[in-house]
């Protein structure tokens, strides 16, 4: 829990003090969040002083436990997106003499970023599973048909366009991964039911869908 609610805040973090993002879903939240974001690796010390608090708070007698797994959340955030970034800057500056190799080495960090992601949603779903059984090829076989499902519905939306037709819809999953990391770390001391883990990022991003489809039926009018 420790280990993926920080990685998954990292994720959120970094979003939600991105000073180059244009696009404001809850702007009253946001644009002074940006502005913070101005300092220099702000979500990092962010990051930290949020893990001290839960170490403090909610660990309880597994301090060590809980607080070295949670720094080596962080640090798989950022040695991953660091190598991720600087094959792609590598990638853009020299996009005339890239080489094989170049486009090989960015997409791979990619692809590992994106399993560390999909394994941190995956902590909590796990843990559940074992719940109700404790055979692991069927666990192994329900994960694998969750992953299928969703890789074809990214598959299907990225080939729809539809984060550009629905604007908002990467801010609400960002804030449902925001929203995970949270349930995630207070689960180090508290049971939450996994009812309420889905309904809250269920509820986040139909309200980003509602929020983006509200904002194309106006989008004419304003024209």
């Amino acid at each position: 829990a420790s280990f993926g609610g920080m990685f998954l805040l990292m994720i959120f973090l970094e979003f939600i003090l991105d000073q180059e993002r244009k696009i404001h879903w809850i702007a009253v939240i946001e644009r002074p969040l940006i502005k913070v974001g101005q300092l220099r690796q702000f979500e990092v010390i962010l990051g930290l002083m949020t893990l001290m608090l839960v170490t403090e708070l909610l660990a309880g007698s597994h301090k060590f436990e809980v607080l070295s797994a949670g720094l080596m959340g962080i640090i798989i955030f950022l040695g991953i997106h660091a190598l991720a970034s600087l094959f792609e800057d590598k990638q853009k500056s020299n996009r005339a003499h890239q080489t094989r190799k170049d486009i090989m080495r960015a997409g791979f960090f990619n692809f590992i970023y994106l399993e560390v992601l999909d394994a941190s949603f995956s902590f909590d779903g796990v843990i559940g599973a074992f719940a109700i059984t404790k055979m692991v090829v069927l666990i192994a076989i329900g994960l694998g048909v969750g992953a299928i499902w969703v890789r074809s519905m990214t598959i299907h939306m990225v080939r729809r366009h539809t984060l550009g037709k629905y604007r908002y819809l990467d801010h609400g999953a960002h804030y449902a991964i925001g929203a995970l990391a949270v349930m995630l770390l207070i689960g180090i001391a508290y049971e939450i039911p996994e009812a309420i883990t889905g309904t809250v990022g269920i509820g986040i991003i139909g309200f980003a869908f509602l929020s983006s489809w509200l904002h194309n039926r106006h989008q004419p009018a304003r024209q």
